[in-house]
């Protein structure tokens, strides 16, 4: 009778895989704006579309310089994760607009200095 032998296969050579840490940028100024048009309050263009052409989302989309964040980034402010969808007149340098459904919310939220970090 013929006798099976079980060999075990051969070890494969892979990669770990690493997932990407977010890279600090430093402080920033954070301001907000809302999706209600409230001229040279909150904004003073189309509230309805970004500069990416997305339509702006509460909790995901943020206003920034592209100089220093490229639009469509992933950036990390608070532990909390937005998507650079927007620019803005008055976003230069280290200051990002974050993107609020109502007025009161904008209002509310101020002015804050956080970091910020990008994937």
């Amino acid at each position: 009778t013929e006798t099976e032998t079980e060999t075990e296969p051969a070890p494969v050579d892979v990669e770990p895989v690493v997932l990407e840490e977010p890279t600090s940028l430093g402080t920033f100024k954070l301001t907000a704006y809302c999706g209600e048009h409230y001229p040279h309050i909150c904004n003073d263009g189309d509230a309805t579309n970004t500069a990416t052409g997305a339509t702006p989302k509460a909790g995901r989309t943020i206003a920034v310089d592209p100089k220093v964040i490229p639009l469509g980034s992933v950036v990390v402010i608070n532990g909390h994760e937005y998507v650079a969808e927007d620019t803005g007149g008055a976003i230069k340098g280290n200051r990002i607009d974050i993107h609020f459904t109502a007025h009161a919310e904008a209002l509310q939220f101020g002015v804050q200095y956080a970091e910020v970090a990008i994937y």
